[in-house]
């Protein structure tokens, strides 16, 4: 089998992957955690934090696709090693990847703040690549959402309350995934008014928890 069909093979598992039966879906745990004070008006807001487990290997993942195919674990992994390597080729041309039956892959850019860019003077080689997003196509993320369920973790029968001064452990947590953070986020991701998200930034940049970079007109947040 030549390369060109290990990739149609693995597409078409892969584009009905959410759907196999044979794969059985766990209970994904959640801890729900509350902000005191969260909007500056006396009253605590509630979010919920996902307890993810491990990330399945290659190999595992390798070896679901070969009984769920035709396809080998070993021409799996030779397909994925091929697809990486035209996926950084593609992305890094300015294309974006469509993964048939997933999604799409494309980048993030932004920029460097210099004292020539200052002035206005932007060149391509103050940009840099920030991330490379994803955005599932709407039947892939429908079937994730259809199968899932969640089940609050154990020892966390009661939510917990954090003070002002342990909302840094909450924005710990999200810089452990993600690049940065800014106002927008605090507020979207933790509840919090425009007003104590700008509080707490300013807090976290004052103790050298966090460095402030200004792109465009926008301040981004990453840890020091």
């Amino acid at each position: 089998m030549d390369i060109a069909s290990f990739q149609l093979s693995v597409l078409l598992f892969l584009s009905n992957f959410a759907a196999i039966n044979y794969i059985k879906a766990m209970n994904i745990n959640y801890e729900v955690h509350e902000i005191e004070n969260a909007q500056g008006r006396g009253e605590a807001r509630a979010y919920v934090s996902l307890r993810t487990s491990k990330s399945k290997t290659l190999d595992e993942m390798s070896d679901m696709i070969e009984r769920a195919t035709t396809v080998t674990a070993a021409d799996v992994k030779a397909v994925m090693s091929e697809f990486c390597h035209v996926a950084v080729g593609e992305l890094s041309s300015g294309c974006r990847v469509h993964i048939p039956g997933l999604g799409y892959l494309s980048l993030s850019a932004a920029y460097a703040k210099t004292e020539n860019n200052g002035k206005g003077e932007i060149t391509g080689k103050d940009i840099f690549v920030r991330s490379i997003r994803f955005k599932p196509e709407a039947r892939f993320l429908s079937g994730v959402r259809k199968r899932s369920s969640f089940r609050k973790s154990r020892g966390t029968s009661v939510s917990v309350r954090y003070r002002d001064v342990d909302i840094w452990q909450a924005v710990s947590d999200y810089l452990s995934t993600h690049d940065f953070v800014t106002r927008r986020i605090m507020c979207e991701q933790f509840g919090l008014s425009d007003y104590m998200a700008a509080r707490w930034l300013d807090v976290f940049v004052a103790s050298q928890r966090l460095a402030v970079q200004k792109i465009g007109r926008q301040k981004v947040y990453r840890r020091e």
